[in-house]
């Protein structure tokens, strides 16, 4: 019976996974979570009761999670039966108790006995009662500070997160309707070196008599500008010092930003450029957002700034969390739970919203099996459901990329970005590299500084992950490009990361493919070669 059920279509695990039970969507119905929503959640006791055995084999499962491949043109479709399938195999008992086998957020030396960071999963999102007996508990046993409650909307709460001891997890591990307690992991910014702040110049924007297609007018950033945004415009065989890019300039679509924060006031934003603020719990509000470290100032500004930002007219969804991996899980609740929203307001959804990414689990660091299933299943209704293209930044470790989220591609069609020298499209010293790469940019960066906006020298890739996002926004707001893109609602993210990968190339003496925007060649475009 088991071995029955071993190869089972993507459209089946979809079926099977935590977040999809997908209904028509009845626009002129409130959101509900138990009658006509968009989605019913199943628990993970639900998945594990489907193929009527236990947990432990729950690599297998993620190894078959797939998306259908990739079409050969973009916009393109698939036949049914080109869609992968892989095993989905569950022969041990449940286990979830990693035992502290990696160092979990908070204690010294791998010390479980002290409070530290964990993750409790609801087995049950759906059991209201249940879920609150279940947090009047965690309330009373919890070790220090408060705990977050994660709450899918249509359905209820997936996990709890706080600090506890062993002894206290212990207990909540046995707690009916409990399915697992996991320690939490630390993120890191994917950012190497600060160089400090660099000379300001003035900038102006002209417009060319050149096209790129008959209905987008090319800009011209003139030099000079910083050499990481006049690289994504070089076409092959020309150099130049000045950034091209058609009008639309992402026009029309959302990026979510998720990150530490921003400077709301910063003038590389101008008015409107960030639209609102998501926060993962225990986050500070503050009026104005302001960005103490600027790696979250940075990262926004090279998606959409005026001065230093790849698609200019795009619109920015700050999603401020926390460096731990249960807040990460949570940014990634909120925006399902925002873009479900915005659906059922009526809002074109499928290839309008871009996610960046630059946090990532320590890399070496094999991170606790529920969470790791929660988060690939979290980005793949994501990017399924709403055609959501995420970019994700592969790190500055100098090593084959093995970290969260980026090591789900290219099994997921997540466009992970490796780091290059934007003098010589060489692979940066400390970038991550591998099979997981789909493209590189410039990993060493002009951008905005905090609170003044001046430019700021930053190393890393966490800079050269939100420009792909910004070429991506850029693409699909481009007339005659984007609605190639969304030709097929199902495919979106696939065709828009084969766009990516055509698109680029790799710059004379280097070897990585390095992002291109298509911009012709300019006047002040120089040719390698005479």
């Amino acid at each position: 019976m088991v071995g029955a059920l071993r190869i089972l279509s993507y459209r089946f695990l979809s079926l099977l996974s935590i977040l999809v039970s997908l209904r028509p969507i009845v626009a002129s119905q409130p959101l509900s979570r138990r009658q006509d929503s968009i989605w019913e959640l199943p628990s993970f006791q639900q998945i594990i009761d489907s193929v009527g055995a236990g947990w432990g084999a729950i690599d297998d499962f993620l190894d078959g999670f797939t998306f259908p491949e990739s079409p050969q043109q973009p916009g393109a479709g698939l036949p049914e039966d080109s869609i992968k399938t892989g095993p989905l195999v569950w022969p041990q008992p449940l286990q979830t108790d990693d035992e502290c086998s990696q160092p979990p957020v908070g204690a010294p030396d791998n010390q479980c006995s002290v409070g530290t960071s964990r993750i409790i999963f609801a087995r049950d999102c759906g059991n209201d009662a249940q879920n609150a007996a279940i947090g009047q508990l965690l309330t009373k046993t919890v070790y220090s500070g408060s705990i977050s409650t994660v709450v899918d909307d249509d359905c209820g709460v997936l996990f709890w997160a706080g600090d506890f001891t062993e002894e206290s997890a212990e207990t909540i591990r046995k707690t009916n309707g409990v399915l697992g307690v996991e320690s939490d992991f630390p993120l890191h910014d994917t950012s190497n070196k600060d160089f400090g702040k660099v000379k300001s110049k003035e900038r102006h924007s002209e417009e060319s008599e050149s096209r790129i297609t008959k209905r987008d007018t090319l800009i011209t950033q003139p030099p000079p500008v910083s050499t990481d945004l006049s690289f994504i415009s070089n076409p092959p065989n020309h150099v130049g010092d000045g950034y091209v890019y058609c009008s639309a300039a992402g026009e029309g679509i959302t990026v979510y930003v998720i990150d530490c924060g921003a400077d709301a006031l910063n003038k590389d934003f101008g008015s409107g450029v960030i639209k609102r603020w998501i926060y993962a719990s225990g986050i500070p509000k503050t009026e104005p957002e302001i960005d103490v470290e600027g790696h979250g100032t940075c990262v926004a500004s090279k998606v959409a700034g005026i001065e230093y930002g790849v698609a200019k007219k795009a619109s920015l969804i700050m999603v401020k969390i926390a460096k731990v991996c249960h807040s990460l899980l949570e940014a990634l609740v909120r925006i399902l739970n925002d873009l479900r929203r915005r659906k059922q307001l009526g809002e074109n959804i499928a290839g309008y919203n871009v996610i960046t990414i630059q946090q990532q689990t320590v890399a070496g660091k094999k991170v606790s099996k529920l969470t790791t299933t929660l988060m690939k299943i979290l980005i793949s209704t994501i990017m399924e459901k709403y055609a959501v293209v995420i970019v994700c930044a592969a790190g500055n470790d100098a090593r084959e990329v093995d970290s969260l989220p980026s090591s789900f591609s290219p099994q997921l069609p997540i466009i992970v970005v490796g780091g290059v020298d934007p003098d010589t499209g060489d692979r940066t010293m400390s970038s991550n590299f591998g099979p997981a790469v789909t493209v590189s940019a410039p990993a060493e960066v002009v951008c905005a500084s905090p609170r003044d906006g001046s430019g700021w020298a930053r190393e890393g890739t966490s800079f050269a992950a939100p420009a792909v996002a910004g070429v991506v926004a850029y693409f699909l707001s481009l007339q005659d490009v984007g609605p190639m893109l969304r030709k097929t609602p199902g495919l979106i993210p696939q065709a828009v990361k084969q766009y990516i990968m055509d698109s680029a190339y790799a710059r004379p003496d280097a070897t990585d493919k390095a992002i291109w925007n298509q911009a012709p060649k300019q006047p002040w475009h120089l040719p390698l070669t005479t």
